[in-house]
């Protein structure tokens, strides 16, 4: 699609988010120069990413060892002995 300026992406956001819906990517320009560029999310979208990026942690918190009070506890003492 190539280079829109700011001012034209304004009045313009509409078609051209139904654009970059369709697969079309362009660049914003200020007095000409590019700026930024807009381009389709994937079609797993960013939700889907970030659900493969971190394991399921459960089994290895619950082997964790748990020593003294609850860090809720210990936020709460503190609070009460002005330390913060």
């Amino acid at each position: 699609m190539g280079a829109i300026d700011v001012k034209d992406v304004i009045v313009k956001m509409n078609s051209l988010l139904d654009a970059v819906s369709r697969g079309e990517s362009f660049e914003i320009a200020r007095e000409g120069v590019p700026v930024a560029q807009v381009v389709p999310l994937s079609k797993t979208g960013p939700k889907a990413r970030n659900k493969k990026r971190m394991p399921d942690l459960t089994a290895f918190r619950a082997s964790l060892p748990v020593s003294g009070k609850s860090l809720t506890d210990a936020l709460l003492d503190m609070r009460e002995q002005n330390r913060y």
